[in-house]
């Protein structure tokens, strides 16, 4: 019989799936699977071998939730799931499996759950801008700790970046101009009015960050970094090798390839905002949902 207090949450993701126990309001176990569904679509068709893939991952996903005798309460589905037009078929998995239906959730819908994690840990007096970098979609809250001032779902994730050009190894000058130049376009109206020199960063990326800043795991906890540190970590990232990233144990497999991107988008802000404050967030989508 489950344990009517485990409850486990599926974030299905553009980059990772992530999946999270809670006993309570404690965080049980925390898996992040590398499935990358953003990279498995083809005109907006998931391909066969991608959902084969899917199907796998949950059959993980329903072996952990038995051997932890927990039930599956929430399945979220984010940008890939929304760009595919075939995602019914990632619905039939689910519902075989689970017993579940998969909740897909509009961009303006994740920044605000987003939120809702996030402010859980966060002590300011001023706005702040959180940001989440996803495989699809990148989501932009511009915030207090006691409303959201205004928040867009912006469709520049780093899976998506990655299709837009062939980038040198290391990535260029005229690569990193290429990406600025693309992100102003597309975020920058949003930012005008964004009046905050403090960035949070909502998991993901941003936990990688903090990694290899300190040469050391990712303790799970609401971390501040000082702009020298992450500038630093942002340089060494962007003038790394492809063999590098592969080499280095800190870096998990879905960011390998994809970290300069996100380093690129973080550079962005920074530059844009000229922000001089930053921390690391462990809660995003998953923390802001009601079990």
């Amino acid at each position: 019989m489950p344990n009517r207090l485990r409850k486990g949450v599926l974030d299905i993701g553009s980059n990772t799936v992530k999946f999270k126990i809670f006993e309570g309001d404690r965080l049980f176990l925390f898996h992040t699977y590398p499935v990358q569904i953003g990279t498995g679509l083809r005109e907006n068709q998931l391909t066969q071998t991608m959902i084969d893939k899917i199907r796998f991952c949950f059959e993980g996903v329903k072996n952990e939730l038995e051997s932890n005798q927990a039930e599956l309460s929430r399945v979220i589905g984010t940008s890939a799931i929304r760009d595919a037009e075939n995602s019914s078929e990632i619905e039939k998995i689910i519902d075989h499996l689970f017993q579940k239906k998969m909740e897909i959730i509009p961009g303006s819908q994740e920044a605000e759950l987003i939120y809702k994690g996030v402010r859980k840990g966060i002590k300011s007096s001023t706005p702040y801008l959180i940001c989440d970098i996803g495989g699809g979609s990148v989501e932009l809250i511009y915030s207090t700790n006691k409303e959201i001032l205004k928040a867009f779902s912006f469709e520049v994730g780093v899976i998506k970046l990655y299709k837009l050009r062939k980038n040198a190894d290391p990535f260029s000058t005229k690569d990193i101009d290429y990406y600025m130049q693309y992100l102003d376009q597309q975020m920058g109206e949003f930012l005008t009015d964004v009046q905050t020199k403090y960035l949070v960063g909502a998991a993901g990326s941003f936990e990688s960050l903090y990694t290899l800043v300190r040469n050391n795991e990712y303790p799970g906890s609401f971390e501040e970094l000082s702009m020298e540190e992450l500038n630093g970590i942002l340089e060494i990232i962007l003038k790394s090798t492809q063999l590098e990233r592969d080499e280095n144990q800190l870096i998990p497999f879905e960011r390998k390839i994809l970290l300069p991107l996100g380093a690129i988008l973080v550079k962005y802000l920074i530059n844009k905002l000229e922000i001089n404050k930053f921390t690391v967030s462990p809660n995003s989508l998953i923390e802001g949902l009601d079990l």
